[in-house]
């Protein structure tokens, strides 16, 4: 059982690689991708509330009502509470520090409410074994599941969601975010690539040659090998946007791709020197562009 207050951090991801297969009956699609968590976070912190478990936040347009993902984690540990306590649980006041930014493809709103669900299980001595975190992970969103395990690792949604496969580490690398503070929705990017394909052929792109990349601790192949089949659309909708990725290669990134459905846009660099060129390019029109290196919470929890 944890003190309160409590602090913890919840990183940022990127999409080493990112497959978009065929639509299914429910109007969700088949997606296969590989994540690396990476050293941008937000933070949260728990204290003891009153009558009801509250949020706050930094963030002046977050909602901070049942509409935000941190607060759907509460819920669903609250119900696991009361089935085993038969009462409810000590309220909280919990505040959340933004840092991520909102609508990038960085998964911040996942890792908050993965890293929530980590925090109440020890705060409320629920004793809830990581298998059954990861069941109701699944239930809040897609890259819960991937936020509550971090690594390097492989998963496909879809048809088999939730099958998470563990890939090493990457070798010492700097990866290079730019935010362009351009909201991607992720419905709008699906529909903008169902329609695309519709026009033109995709290659589909299995991953393997990445994940092999991965495997053998090549940087350069690993930068070669990045891939997203949202950065068509990203680029078709934001034209103006492939100029991040052009800086990037033309300060030494050994890769560059879009992370998620955008629009971050990220470049690996082997190494500190080029990325921090390819920053001091970027950040006067891009503010919010950050150096970071993977991050493994499995080490820090």
């Amino acid at each position: 059982m944890l003190l309160l207050p409590h602090k913890i951090t919840a990183p940022a991801k990127i999409n080493l690689g990112l497959a978009v297969g065929k639509k299914l009956p429910n109007n969700y699609h088949e997606v296969k991708t590989v994540y690396t968590q990476v050293t941008l976070f937000d933070e949260l912190e728990f204290d003891l509330g009153q009558k009801k478990t509250i949020l706050s936040t930094n963030h002046g347009t977050l909602p901070t009502d049942n509409k935000n993902i941190v607060l759907q984690a509460v819920e669903k540990l609250h119900n696991h509470y009361f089935l085993k306590f038969h009462t409810a649980p000590q309220p909280l006041k919990i505040f959340l520090n933004k840092n991520i930014p909102v609508g990038s493809g960085l998964g911040g709103g996942s890792s908050d409410a993965a890293q929530t669900l980590l925090a109440l299980n020890k705060i409320w001595n629920l004793e809830l074994s990581h298998s059954e975190l990861l069941e109701i992970a699944k239930t809040l969103g897609a890259d819960v599941p991937y936020q509550l395990e971090g690594g390097v690792k492989i998963e496909t949604q879809g048809t088999k969601a939730g099958i998470l496969t563990q890939l090493p580490a990457l070798p010492p690398l700097f990866i290079l975010l730019c935010f362009p503070n351009v909201e991607m929705s992720s419905a709008v990017a699906f529909a903008e690539l169902d329609n695309y394909r519709q026009n033109q052929l995709i290659s589909n792109n299995d991953l393997s040659a990445l994940i092999n990349s991965i495997n053998s601790k090549s940087p350069k192949m690993i930068g070669q090998l990045l891939h997203n089949d949202f950065e068509t659309v990203v680029f078709y909708l934001h034209p103006e946007l492939a100029y991040i990725k052009e800086t990037m290669l033309a300060n030494n990134a050994i890769g560059s791709t879009v992370s998620g459905t955008g629009s971050t846009i990220y470049g690996i660099f082997a190494l500190l020197q080029d990325a921090q060129k390819a920053h001091s390019r970027l950040v006067e029109k891009y503010p919010q562009t950050f150096i970071t290196k993977q991050y493994d919470q499995k080490k820090t929890n």
